[in-house]
Order: C-alpha cells, then structure tokens, then sequence
C-alpha cells in the first residue's frame, strides 16, 4: 500500500506540475497576445509619424536642392562680375596709363627741347660777348 500510495503521490505531482506548466503556457500565450497587442498599436501610431517624417525629409531635400542651385547661380554670377570688374579695372588703368604717360613724355620732350634751345642760345651769347682775341 505504501507503494500505492507513493505512486498516487508522484502521479498527483504530476499533474500539478504538468498544470502548472500549462498555466505558464497559457499565461505565456497571453502575454505573447498582448504583446501583438501592443506592437500593433504601436505600429498604427508610428506608420503616420514615419510617413510624416518622410514626407518632411523630401520637402527638406527640395530646398536643400534649391539652395544649391541658387549659390551656384550666386557663385556664377560673383565669378562674372568679378571677372568684368577685372577686365574694366585693367582697361581703366590702360588709360589712365596712356592718359598720364603720353603728356609726361611730351612735357619732358618740350622740356629738353627748351634745356638745348638755351644752351645754344647761351654759348651763342657768350661768343658775342667775348672780346676777339688776337693773332699774332
């Protein structure tokens, strides 16, 4: 008997662990549930700000775009107007150059014309005024 009851006892454990398996089973099941539960609904709050969020990257990326391209026009328009700011300034120097030049020369030109007219016209000067001087 005391066989029997030790089977009747160990079959009884049995089952009380074999039902306490299948709680955790069930209890694990519904977790599981409730975390699909919660996955969807956190899917369903997410996808819209995803979306939102793509949709404000596009819109970021347009005026990203549209920015460059006008600094490029810009970087354009700055490298041609400095370029026609050089051409105009080497032109203007050219003739301010010619514009300086041209009397300078002529003035010197006058000048040393003037330094050899007195010239002459002192050595001519001092001969006539020098008394002759005799042969003999």
């Amino acid at each position: 008997m005391e066989n029997n009851a030790f089977v009747v006892t160990a079959v009884v454990f049995e089952i009380v662990i074999g039902l306490l398996v299948l709680a955790q089973l069930v209890a694990l099941a519904v977790l599981a549930m409730m975390m699909k539960n919660l996955v969807v609904q956190i899917s369903e709050h997410i996808d819209p700000l995803i979306e939102k969020t793509n949709s404000l990257l596009i819109v970021a990326n347009e005026i990203a775009q549209t920015v460059q391209d006008k600094t490029e026009r810009i970087a354009d328009k700055a490298a041609t107007t400095t370029d026609r700011v050089a051409e105009r300034a080497d032109a203007t120097s050219k003739v301010v150059h010619r514009a300086i030049t041209t009397p300078i020369i002529q003035s010197a030109g006058f000048v040393a014309g003037v330094q050899a007219a007195m010239r002459q016209w002192c050595a001519a000067r001092a001969k006539r005024m020098s008394p002759p001087t005799q042969k003999g």
